[in-house]
């Protein structure tokens, strides 16, 4: 799958908070998704999942769909 995510730390005046990037591309590269997200590390879960939230509704789910179609033939 055609997926790749990255975080990174940083320190802020409120603590420690989390950068998360996510991309998810077709096959070929023609079409891709991405978005980031900010927050406390302590509520990087609930970060993550809006993260994978954000890239469904922007259309990851129709690119992962297609993928999977693909890889049934």
């Amino acid at each position: 799958m055609p997926v790749g995510v990255s975080s990174s730390l940083e320190d802020k005046e409120d603590g420690k908070h989390v950068h998360l990037y996510g991309i998810v591309l077709t096959i070929d590269g023609s079409k891709s998704v991405e978005g980031d997200i900010s927050g406390p590390v302590a509520q990087a879960e609930v970060l993550g999942s809006q993260l994978a939230r954000q890239l469904k509704e922007r259309g990851a789910a129709e690119i992962l769909d297609e993928i999977a179609a693909q890889t049934r033939k």
